[in-house]
Parts: C-alpha cells; structure tokens; sequence
C-alpha cells in the first residue's frame, strides 16, 4: 500500500432513496458479506481471526469540538456501515514512533475550500459520545465495511470514492478515539489504526488509516496517516477490480469475472494484526 499523510479533510456526501439504489445495494451488500464470511471461516479453520466480532447495519458517531468559532458547533462524522468488525485486540501502528515523528517535515497540499463549512450540513446532535456496537465491551473497532451504488445521473468518479473510503475509515478511527476518552487537540501516544473496505461498481477500496492526532489543525505538527492499495487516489490505475457488474435492468445470478487477486489482498489485509 501506499501511504499520503493528511492534516485537514472536508466531507462530502449524498444520499438516495432510488429503488433501484437500493436493490443494488442489497445485491452488493450480500458479495460483501460472502466475502468476509469466506476469509473469517478459512481463517478459522488455522486458528486465526476466531476472536473477531461482526455487527451489521449499525450506527458509528463520533464529534469532535475544535474549539473558537466551531466551540458550540463540533464536527461530527456519522456513517452505518453494513459490516462493523470489532476485536478484543486493537490494531497494532503501521508507523513507529520516527515515521510518525517525520511526518512533521511534510507538507500536505492546501485543499481549504473558501469557506470551511462548504460541505459540511447542520443537524442536531443528542450526544456526543461515541456511537458503536456493543459500547459496554472491552473491544476496538477493526474494520468497516460497506457498499454505494453509484448515481446513475451524478457518477462518483474514482478519486471521489476513493475519498469517501479514506473518510469513512477516519470516522471509524475518530470513533475510536472517542470512545476511549482522548480529549480533543491532542497528539496519542499510542496511535490508532482502522481498516475500511469499501465495494462500488465491482471495484474494493482498501484503505488503512492511523490516527496520530487529534489536532487538525493547521498548527498541528504532528500528521494522520493514511494508506490506499495502488489504483485508487495515488494512481491512474483503477481500484481493483473483483468483478463485472451488469446492467441494473438484468437479473444477477452469478458474479461475472471474478478476480481473486482483490481477494487475496483483502483477506491479507484482514490478517495483518
């Protein structure tokens, strides 16, 4: 994987409630469950990812107060990822303490919008504690998984999706920080790394995020990081690529042109502890 350090980040979104999204979706959501269902039983058959625990279609919330003109209005990142994977293990840094150190020497592009709240949307917030699944257990969050289908009329390209994934996978690292009770503006001493996969148009998204700061702030020194497999939003090369979707107007028996290599790089993924 190749890896781009990152200190601030926008959001943006869209929802639809086209019927033809949802059959979509559901279609995608059953390859998606398959495919953890086959990686976590061969796993299990070599006494390895038994102790994972999976929930499925539930919450995550996570708000985080950057203090000044946003004191009483705190950047919150929602999502309900179909597969929420959660371990009694958390997830061991990708970035030793001198990577981390080093990511004060780089420069990260300038994306602020002209305004900072350009895609961001208001709404109320009832709490602003950690959202998850099973809250009360001694568990981190893993990964996430989910699937979107695209707009027939308004097409996400691929750095856009790419940009959803890596933004998805945040949030879940945000959750996390959250839910141990880190406060806000600071640098972990023990970062925390998050998984996402993300599955659109036949095509997995894999990224890795690790959460160094809090602080995201252009005064931070300190950088988060994140990896993306090649063929997202490092490269011209398309995601990769697991199989052919067809038209939404024909029944979908099989899956067409499977390739298992995106497989065996998910299924990689998922067993690097």
């Amino acid at each position: 994987m190749s890896h781009i350090a990152i200190s601030e980040c926008s959001w943006i979104g869209r929802l639809s409630s086209d019927s033809v999204l949802i059959i979509f979706c559901d279609f995608s959501n059953i390859v998606l469950d398959n495919l953890y269902r086959s990686i976590l039983f061969t796993a299990i058959q070599n006494d390895q990812l038994e102790f994972l625990r999976c929930d499925r279609d539930e919450p995550l919330s996570g708000a985080l107060n950057f203090g000044g003109e946003f004191e009483k209005r705190p950047f919150v990142v929602r999502c309900q990822p179909h597969l929420v994977i959660q371990s009694p293990v958390a997830i061991q840094p990708w970035a030793d303490k001198d990577e981390v150190s080093k990511t004060k020497e780089e420069m990260v592009p300038d994306v602020t919008p002209i305004d900072p709240r350009i895609d961001l949307t208001e709404d109320n917030i009832y709490n602003t504690e950690a959202v998850v699944p099973r809250n009360r257990f001694h568990l981190h969050l893993d990964t996430i998984m989910w699937t979107r289908e695209q707009d027939q009329k308004y097409p996400w390209t691929r750095e856009q999706n790419a940009a959803n994934a890596v933004m998805h996978c945040f949030g879940a690292a945000l959750v996390e920080a959250i839910r141990k009770g880190i406060p806000s503006s600071l640098t972990l001493s023990t970062p925390i790394t998050t998984r996402a996969v993300q599955l659109v148009d036949g095509r997995l998204d894999l990224v890795v995020f690790q959460l160094n700061t809090l602080d995201l702030s252009r005064a931070s020194a300190v950088k988060n990081i994140v990896w993306v497999e090649p063929g997202t939003i490092v490269s011209s090369i398309t995601a990769q690529q697991l199989y052919k979707p067809g038209p939404f107007y024909e029944n979908r028996d099989e899956v067409a042109e499977l390739d298992v290599r995106p497989y065996m790089l998910l299924m990689g993924l998922m067993l690097t502890r």
